[in-house]
């Protein structure tokens, strides 16, 4: 089974999609061990490029597990900078799910 799922993905360049690739690939490590199961990253790329020249990102993603999903997004005008935004709120989400059911 696929693990990373990229919606919008035609939208990137090659270099970026080798940066995406890459980052996804280390999160999807960390979110495996955070919530000791198998995870399924989707990830839908929107991409602006208004009057400026600067490419904006908006970034949606959708975390699976267990019969579980967090759902967490982030926009900004370096790829990189906003897939770590994204994946670090996913990250803070499983790990308040994870904690809250521990204290129950």
């Amino acid at each position: 089974m696929e693990k990373i799922e990229v919606i919008g993905i035609n939208t990137l360049t090659e270099e970026e999609k080798e940066i995406a690739k890459r980052l996804l690939n280390e999160y999807i490590s960390k979110m495996e061990r955070l919530v000791k199961n198998d995870v399924l990253i989707k990830m839908h790329v929107k991409e602006y490029k208004k009057d400026s020249k600067e490419k904006k990102y908006s970034l949606h993603f959708e975390i699976i597990f267990s019969g579980k999903m967090i759902n967490s997004d982030a926009w900004g005008y370096d790829l990189a900078k906003t897939i770590h935004k994204a994946m670090k709120k996913a990250e803070t989400e499983a790990e308040h799910q994870f904690h809250s059911s521990e204290q129950r």
